[in-house]
């Protein structure tokens, strides 16, 4: 199984009905062990993706459709370097780069 830990508000998953504790134990019929991310992306460029979810004993069917316009819910910053940095920039960078 793979446990949701968080659902962004007014995403798809969100709005299919997906909430933070349920277990994850298919997707499209495939059953999960260790591997959601993978199977996720394996389906990704499907219309629709089946999850079949346990939620407090209750299984149920979600059925996932990709953002419409494409956005995404969670932030997701982006380190950029520039070429003309102070040395003390520099090191901050090395240092971000290495986490």
């Amino acid at each position: 199984f793979s446990k949701v830990n968080l659902v962004a508000p007014q995403s798809p998953a969100w709005k299919a009905g997906l909430f933070n504790g349920d277990e994850i134990m298919a997707v499209n019929g495939v059953a999960i062990k260790n591997n959601f991310h993978h199977w996720l992306n394996y389906f990704s460029n499907e219309a629709e993706i089946k999850l079949t979810v346990n939620n407090n004993e209750q299984i149920k069917i979600i059925i996932l459709k990709a953002d419409e316009n494409g956005n995404t819910y969670f932030f997701n910053p982006i380190l950029i370097h520039r070429e003309q940095s102070s040395e003390e920039a520099n090191e901050a960078y090395r240092a971000w780069k290495n986490l």
